[in-house]
């Protein structure tokens, strides 16, 4: 669910709008201010939208703006071109190309589930988060990580912080410098980091040029699931680009 409350804020332009986004975003309007179960301490924030952001809304994808607030149990993809800030409070998630992913607020534990690309999370908050992915879960709070997902491989590099990873049955603590990389149903590595696997485009995944080969293969595995992603996932192959009513990858 897509809150854009900024566009229903008596701020008499409201006719500007097209007769189909107004009536959809009054309703949703409604059931946010009406609806026990979101409270604006669990939305999230979008910034420093670029290239294609989608939100799946009502079985179709449907483009996300600048300022929209992001509930929980929405999906989220980016395009081939695409990036996205996902913000609450102190607490930063921002999306890569091609990444798909679903923000949950269950009691006591924010927990995000992704599905491909790449994920970069900053945490100053002090609240818990768990992300995951298809071959471990991640739990942490206050620290600086990098996951990468590609089909059944996911790649952990940790920037800042001590965070706990559940794999394989057991529970791990993992600490600044060190990466983890494991696929599922196999035996994990774990590298210190003199040999640790950089982030696409170097420590803070911004770049363009190192590890492109990395960078390619998220963006293989993101297009891979012909729109129907890794299981409930929100499929990133099924939109092609549609940003307006947009395809539900099925």
């Amino acid at each position: 669910m897509v809150l854009d409350i900024a566009n229903l804020g008596c701020r008499g332009d409201l006719k500007k709008m097209s007769d189909r986004r107004l009536s959809a975003l009054f309703g949703l309007w409604l059931a946010f201010c009406f609806s026990s179960q979101v409270r604006a301490a669990d939305l999230w924030t979008v910034n420093n939208v670029r290239g294609s952001v989608l939100a799946l809304i009502d079985g179709s994808w449907r483009e996300v703006d600048e300022g929209d607030l992001i509930a929980p149990d929405t999906a989220l993809r980016t395009l081939q071109a695409g990036g996205v800030e996902l913000r609450r409070g102190a607490d930063v998630f921002s999306l890569g190309p091609d990444t798909a992913i679903r923000p949950s607020t269950p009691s006591g534990t924010t927990e995000l589930d992704q599905y491909a690309g790449i994920l970069t999370v900053t945490t100053r908050s002090g609240a818990h988060y768990r992300v995951t992915t298809p071959a471990f879960i991640v739990t942490q709070s206050r620290a600086d990580l990098i996951i990468r997902v590609n089909g059944k491989q996911a790649i952990l590099i940790i920037k800042a912080g001590t965070v706990s990873v559940a794999l394989a049955g057991q529970n791990r603590l993992l600490a600044p410098g060190q990466t983890l990389q494991a696929t599922a149903g196999q035996v994990p590595t774990i590298t210190s980091s003199s040999t640790a696997a950089q982030p696409p485009g170097g420590a803070d995944g911004s770049g363009s040029n190192a590890n492109a080969g990395d960078d390619q293969d998220a963006s293989t595995a993101a297009k891979s699931d012909n729109g129907k992603g890794n299981g409930e996932a929100p499929g990133n192959g099924g939109a092609n680009g549609n940003k307006g009513n947009g395809n539900n990858g099925k």
